[in-house]
């Protein structure tokens, strides 16, 4: 697509979106450098466009690392749209990035309620409720991934770790933790810890 793409920017130089869709296709390819200049360019002649601010965010992020860049853009994209759920959770990405956990839960709830069915912004809030202590929210919220992705060991062996955290929940903890064993095996390298959360469950539930 790159040629064609290039192209149509000489053909029509001031076309914002033609600068952006080659900037995507460059970075594609992992021309990162050639990919931020086609970016650059369609937000200098269309600052106003959401789509462009966050595209140009995709790449700071994708390609570069820069984090805050990154989040600078994704937060413009959000003043300028504030109804694509996307955007949100790559707010909340790049706080979960900078380790701004509690910061975090606030625009991936806004891009749940946007898109209940967003499956990376559910998993990376239920991330967020753990990491800021709100253990009953995070073990709702692990709870509704496993709706959305029946099985999923990260989230499995996520909620049985917050469940012994929470406290008072070592059955559960232990039911998480077995489930995992029997659905992934014993040979996987979480195996031993899946073993010590059954254990410690149980025990914690008066299970000698």
């Amino acid at each position: 697509a790159i040629e064609p793409l290039k192209a149509a920017a000489r053909l029509e130089p001031q076309n914002a979106i033609v600068h952006m869709t080659l900037g995507i296709a460059l970075a594609a390819m992992r021309r990162a450098d050639e990919a931020i200049v086609e970016m650059n360019e369609a937000r200098s002649l269309d600052p106003q466009n959401a789509r462009v601010h966050n595209e140009l965010g995709n790449i700071l992020h994708n390609s570069f690392g820069r984090i805050d860049e990154a989040l600078a853009s994704y937060e413009e994209a959000r003043r300028l749209d504030p109804n694509v759920a996307a955007v949100h959770h790559n707010i909340g990405l790049m706080l979960m990035r900078l380790g701004r956990f509690s910061q975090a839960i606030e625009p991936l709830t806004e891009a749940l309620r946007l898109d209940p069915r967003y499956r990376n912004a559910r998993f990376l809030l239920s991330d967020a409720f753990m990491r800021s202590d709100r253990y009953q929210e995070a073990i709702d919220s692990w709870t509704k991934f496993l709706v959305l992705v029946p099985g999923g060991p990260e989230a499995l062996h996520n909620r049985a770790w917050t469940y012994m955290y929470l406290g008072a929940h070592g059955d559960a903890a232990a039911a998480d933790a077995r489930s995992l064993l029997q659905s992934a095996g014993w040979r996987t390298a979480v195996a031993p810890f899946l073993v010590l959360l059954a254990h410690l469950g149980s025990r914690q539930a008066g299970q000698e």
